[in-house]
């Protein structure tokens, strides 16, 4: 199946601006069930410059830079994607989530593994074991891996309420914790924060439903 995509980000500024700079990732990736064959970006004012390259993690990044004085910046994403039948393994069938554990120790994980970048705390995502306490009621003895993890999502949604003024792009995980309420980017960052105080690795992915 065919996805034509249009992404459209507007800023509209208290003042004129006369130079800015931006980095804009809206490009889609070609992954293991998608590909995206033609990706575009359309600016206003025109960029005087533009640049393209792709970070560490695979993320297509895109600079441009405004000269001349504008109190508006448009940006539209153009893209095509294309998405392919994939098959999920049965939960039940997955390792164990200590077999998995294990095997993501940074001195099992052969060089250039991505599994040993994500097992660690970040500013927004940091661990503890309030977190590991918060996971641990799915994650007992030997249970499969997928099975655990969408144990804990399902957890996360009946336990957390969606609520767009309860917190903002800044706010802390542990204060989501107390307030029980977020959104996506909030409950993701709990998900991550659970898993990698277990040990075991996650990222954080963004795109379209």
């Amino acid at each position: 199946m065919k996805y034509r995509l249009v992404h459209r980000t507007k800023y509209t500024y208290e003042g004129a601006v006369t130079v800015s700079h931006h980095l804009a990732r809206l490009a889609p990736r070609t992954l293991p069930g998608q590909r995206c064959p033609w990706h575009e970006l359309e600016i206003h004012p025109v960029p005087v410059g533009r640049g393209v390259h792709v970070d560490s993690f695979g993320n297509v990044n895109a600079y441009f830079e405004i000269e001349g004085k504008h109190e508006e910046l448009e940006v539209i994403a153009h893209s095509l994607v294309e998405v392919f039948p994939t098959q999920h393994p049965d939960p039940r069938s997955t390792p164990s989530w200590e077999s998995v554990r294990d095997a993501c120790q940074l001195e099992r994980l052969t060089p250039g593994s991505e599994a040993g970048a994500f097992r660690f705390g970040s500013p927004m995502v940091p661990l503890g074991k309030d977190f590991a306490d918060y996971a641990a009621g799915e994650f007992s003895p030997s249970r499969p891996i997928l099975e655990a993890v969408l144990g804990l999502t399902q957890k996360i949604f009946k336990e957390f309420k969606f609520d767009s003024k309860a917190t903002d792009v800044s706010t802390p995980v542990s204060e989501v914790m107390k307030k029980r309420a977020g959104v996506c980017q909030d409950f993701a960052h709990r998900m991550l924060a659970c898993l990698r105080s277990l040990g075991l690795p996650a990222r954080y992915v963004s795109g379209y439903l």
